[in-house]
């Protein structure tokens, strides 16, 4: 697959493809003296793909749909291998773009790092870690730095209990432990005061070299040393077929299944530690897309609108440990056709035709102000 596009798609199509397989800037609310740390924050947020996007004005234009529906986050990634090209040398000028705009509009950023440039790897893989886990850390703590008091949030990894996103080794805690570990000191070395979101996990129910259950993969982490290493427990929560009321069931992937993630969290020590959702949605394909290709379930589009405010309703009522929420995605550059079911987790279209998720969402936001 073409590189922009499966980046662009990465997190969600690999968690959803390996789980079938195992099936065969608004203000925050006032706190609550009994809330966690960091669970209080802001609740709606997007998942945007502005480097992706080459026209200046188009990122701009993202930006004013976001801010007018009251969406005060945006997880944005951030390309290691296009920022330090070579060992030292930087080139900030289309990240520097991005974040400028995401403050002229008072949008809070979360920044996914990785795609490890090739000179990190002896057989370079942008989904593989770096042969030095070193290396990384020091991009981390560079890039903290170069964005100190610009960027909120940064995330380490993504969903490394799939194979595919550890470069084709079977899913490891142990070693992405280490990773985080490090990159969350020197994160912190940067700025202290950013907060470290450990690397949302695919919901899966596979147990293979190809993938792990994520509440098995985040047991090993806490086995590993983890707690302490991140601020933030990151999950990955797809409604698919069902409503945000389908109760939470271990051979079922649904909404509530990020549950299960804050037990083990609790098991552990850690029941105060906040869990912000990294990707959350429903898909609307149309009713004549193939079945194959609906591989993350089928909702009608007024179905995605109900159920994407009613799931972060639900969540900020319930869980008290529930903190940002972003939506996949807010809008994408043009890349997926309409034949494929991706295209329909959208909220704008390409051409900045908003869906009615679009309005619900900023129908609801509206209420926080």
């Amino acid at each position: 697959m073409e590189r922009t596009t499966r980046r662009q798609l990465l997190g969600v199509v690999t968690a959803s493809a390996l789980t079938l397989a195992g099936c065969s800037s608004g203000g925050a609310p006032a706190a609550s003296p009994n809330q966690p740390p960091d669970a209080n924050e802001y609740p709606f947020g997007a998942n945007t793909f502005l480097g992706q996007e080459v026209e200046i004005a188009k990122r701009e234009r993202t930006l004013q749909m976001m801010k007018a529906a009251h969406i005060g986050w945006m997880k944005e990634e951030f390309l290691w291998d296009q920022i330090e090209h070579q060992r030292g040398k930087f080139t900030w000028t289309k990240y520097d773009n991005i974040i400028g705009l995401a403050q002229k509009y008072g949008i809070k950023v979360i920044a996914r790092l990785d795609y490890p440039p090739a000179w990190t790897q002896k057989k370079p893989d942008f989904n593989a870690p770096p042969d030095r886990y070193d290396e990384y850390a020091q991009f981390v703590h560079t890039f903290v730095r170069h964005y100190q008091g610009q960027v909120a949030a940064v995330q380490i990894w993504n969903e490394p209990n799939l194979a595919v996103e550890w470069g084709g080794q079977p899913p490891n805690p142990r070693q992405y432990t280490q990773l985080l570990k490090l990159s969350y000191q020197s994160a912190k070395q940067a700025d202290a005061s950013v907060i470290v979101l450990s690397a949302p996990l695919a919901e899966t129910l596979e147990r293979s070299p190809r993938a792990l259950v994520e509440t098995d993969y985040l047991q090993q982490m806490y086995d590993a040393g983890a707690k302490g290493s991140f601020d933030v427990l990151t999950a990955n929560a797809y409604g698919l077929s069902y409503p945000p009321t389908d109760p939470p069931r271990v051979d079922r992937l649904n909404f509530l299944r990020f549950t299960f993630l804050h037990a083990v969290a609790e098991k552990n020590g850690d029941a105060n530690r906040a869990i912000w959702f990294n990707e959350y949605g429903w898909n609307a394909s149309p009713k004549e897309m193939p079945p194959d290709q609906l591989i993350w379930g089928r909702v009608t589009r007024q179905q995605q609108a109900t159920y994407t405010v009613q799931g972060i309703e639900l969540a900020k009522k319930n869980y008290p440990y529930v903190g940002v929420v972003n939506i996949w995605y807010f809008r994408q550059v043009g890349s997926i056709p309409k034949t494929d079911s991706s295209y329909y987790f959208d909220m704008v279209a390409p051409d900045f035709t908003p869906e009615p998720v679009y309005g619900a969402v900023r129908d609801a936001a509206a209420k926080w102000h």
